[in-house]
């Protein structure tokens, strides 16, 4: 039991021992004026900003498209005949289908707009491209 806990003791130092030696390596200081990374680090504030209330909007938007995919759909199956309510449900995906299209292009081009002027901003900043995190715009939802 005792070299049970040594070895896991041992573990969990080194582990805290790397944790160290990698924190104080990323928070090395930077050959980057501080101007400059707090220009940036602006443009990213604003970026996010941006993103995060386009989000909010989007997951709204989504959720009241289901939520009126779902009255539709009963009113399509409160009809009566066939042909009706065949109707009346093709006729409530299609508003959902066109409504979700917006709603994804509105989303879509909410995000190319933010990253967009994150990218006019961080080029005002004249941030070297180490720098900046241009690269992860795709990794958007």
């Amino acid at each position: 039991m005792l070299k049970k806990k040594i070895l896991i003791g041992s573990f969990v130092g080194a582990l805290f021992v790397g944790l160290i030696a990698a924190t104080s390596f990323v928070f090395a200081a930077s050959d980057t004026p501080v101007a400059t990374v707090q220009c940036i680090q602006s443009a990213v504030t604003v970026r996010e900003n941006i993103i995060g209330l386009a989000l909010t909007d989007y997951t709204r938007a989504v959720s009241n498209a289901y939520k009126f995919r779902s009255t539709d759909l009963q009113n399509a199956y409160s009809q009566t005949g066939d042909k009706a309510i065949k109707a009346a449900v093709k006729t409530s995906w299609d508003n959902y289908t066109t409504f979700m299209k917006g709603v994804k292009n509105i989303w879509s081009m909410a995000k190319s707009d933010a990253w967009a002027k994150y990218r006019a901003s961080v080029k005002a900043c004249k941030a070297p491209s180490a720098m900046t995190d241009t690269s992860k715009s795709g990794s958007e939802l």
